[in-house]
């Protein structure tokens, strides 16, 4: 059985892909150069020395500094993000999700992001300071716990923030008596996107 692809959706998936690797670049040029920008200049010691004006606490501290450089790089980033996620989408149809949605995922994702990363930050600096020269054995141990407790947990606690699932119903009843994962993950995707407004890509 053959499937007769649409010439004119290939060549604008095609563009499509170009202009997401280029974002992807841009994106990584962006980052690359604001954190040399911080070390270069000496934006970092200058950062950090004026902040020790203040508090006496290494967990205030890294925490303060974590605040003013993410913050200047969610702000610089934003442009970027907006256009990658919300306008290029709509423009080649892959996404009716409203701005009002957009920005209230975005949200979400950083009151997610930015508790988990302090955390991760704060913990790190703590094992430079407390570790020695094993503190990388420490960070790297706590990672690896981190990472298989958000592989159990993500899909629980985090994924339905974004998303909303709900059972596929007795229309995809052989997907499980097939075993087909692959398929029945697909179908979990569609019904997902569904919710959250992304179009779903043709077959």
């Amino acid at each position: 059985m053959t499937t007769d692809l649409d010439p004119e959706r290939q060549r604008q998936a095609r563009q499509y892909a170009r202009i997401k690797r280029r974002m992807w670049l841009a994106d990584q040029a962006v980052s690359l150069l604001y954190a040399g920008l911080w070390l270069v200049a000496g934006w970092a010691v200058g950062l950090r020395t004026w902040l020790a004006g203040f508090t006496d606490s290494d967990w205030v501290l890294v925490l303060a500094f974590a605040a003013v450089f993410g913050g200047l790089y969610l702000a610089i980033e934003l442009p970027l993000g907006y256009y990658a996620g919300f306008v290029l989408p709509h423009r080649f149809g892959q996404s009716t999700q409203s701005a009002r949605d957009w920005v209230l995922d975005q949200l979400k994702g950083l009151a997610v992001a930015a508790p988990l990363g302090l955390v991760l930050l704060e913990l790190t600096y703590w094992a430079l300071r407390s570790a020695g020269d094993s503190w990388w054995l420490w960070v790297a141990a706590g990672l690896l716990v981190v990472s298989v407790l958000l592989t159990h947990l993500a899909p629980v606690l985090i994924m339905p923030l974004f998303n909303t699932f709900i059972p596929l119903g007795d229309e995809h009843a052989d997907l499980a008596a097939t075993g087909n994962s692959q398929t029945f993950a697909t179908a979990m995707v569609r019904l997902a996107n569904q919710n959250l407004g992304d179009v779903e890509p043709e077959a």
